[in-house]
């Protein structure tokens, strides 16, 4: 398996005449897995943002298919779990394309900007992935 940075590079290329094309060392977006466990729970939890202007032109999901292969093949976890305030739309759009399924509603689950803010649990398993595979492009 590449390794995500260099297939991160390789997948930008793709990107080449997009309307709003980012240098090779700019951030345009950002994707974390934390809180990862070990165990009897092999689990993380994964973050992710895009700035504005990369927006609707696939890195994101480029990017999220990419930490779940590092997640399930190199980390050798069982479970991604990702948690969505309920109004971003997009958001979920996304997690759902990529065959993350709706667990649950976790209520005043963080503090943002000074308030508690419920969110919704979505979680994919490494069972789940070869029907969902992220390696599948589209």
């Amino acid at each position: 398996m590449k390794r995500p940075p260099e297939a991160l590079r390789s997948s930008l290329s793709k990107w080449q005449e997009s309307a709003t094309r980012p240098r090779m060392e700019e951030i345009v977006g950002v994707v974390n897995l934390s809180e990862i466990s070990r165990g009897c729970f092999q689990n993380c939890f994964m973050g992710y943002w895009i700035g504005q202007p990369y927006r609707r032109q696939g890195f994101m999901t480029e990017a999220l298919r990419l930490a779940m292969d590092y997640a399930f093949d190199d980390l050798d976890l069982h479970r991604v779990e990702a948690n969505i305030i309920p109004s971003n739309t997009a958001s979920i759009a996304l997690i759902k394309r990529l065959g993350f399924r709706l667990e649950g509603l976790s209520e005043r689950y963080l503090k943002i900007n000074g308030e508690w803010q419920d969110h919704e649990r979505w979680a994919l398993t490494r069972e789940e992935v070869p029907a969902n595979s992220t390696r599948v492009q589209g």
